[in-house]
C-alpha cells in the first residue's frame, strides 16, 4: 500500500513538470519541448526557396537513408544532390505499396488506415523540388537534437 501511495506521488510530480513546461513556450518550440519531453525525436527541415517542415525521426531516417544521407543531428542536401534525391524517394515509394488487400484487412478489422509511405514522403519531395527550381544556389538544412541513426 506504501508503495502504491509513493508511486501516485511520483505520476503526479511527473504531470505537473509537463504542464509546467508548457507554461511558457509558443509555437514551434512548444512541439519540441513536448516531443523531447516524450523521447521522440522532431526533425526540422529548412529549405533556403520553400520554408520548413517538420517530420518524426523514425520517417526522417527512412528518408534520408534512401537518399544516402546519414541521420546526424545537422546535415544539408545541396540543390545539385536534389535530382538524385527524388529519384531515390520515387523509387522507394513504388517498392513499398499498400495494397488494396492490406486496406480492406484493416477496414474489416475496424482499425483506422496508417499513413501511407507515399503521404509521408510527398511533402519532402515537394520540398526537394521547389528547391530544385530555385535561380540561386538553393539548400535544404535538416535539424534534430541529436543524432538519429537509430
Amino acid at each position: 500500500m506504501h508503495s502504491l501511495r509513493q508511486e501516485a506521488v511520483r505520476a503526479k510530480e511527473r504531470v505537473r513538470d509537463k504542464v509546467s513546461m508548457f507554461r511558457f513556450a509558443s509555437g514551434a518550440d512548444l512541439l519540441v519541448q513536448y516531443y523531447r519531453a516524450e523521447k521522440t525525436m522532431l526533425v526540422t527541415f529548412r529549405s533556403s526557396e520553400a520554408g520548413e517542415m517538420f517530420m518524426m525521426a523514425e520517417t526522417a531516417r527512412l528518408l534520408l537513408k534512401a537518399i544516402g544521407k546519414p541521420c546526424t543531428a545537422r546535415g544539408v542536401i545541396d540543390k545539385s544532390e536534389v535530382p538524385i534525391a527524388v529519384e531515390a524517394l520515387e523509387r522507394l515509394i513504388q517498392e513499398t505499396p499498400v495494397t488494396e488487400e492490406d486496406e480492406e484487412k484493416l477496414k474489416a478489422e475496424g482499425k483506422p488506415l496508417p499513413v501511407s509511405l507515399k503521404q509521408r514522403v510527398w511533402p519532402f519531395i515537394q520540398l526537394l523540388n521547389r528547391t530544385r527550381q530555385a535561380k540561386k544556389e538553393g539548400r535544404i538544412i535538416w535539424e534534430a537534437a541529436a543524432d538519429f541513426e537509430g
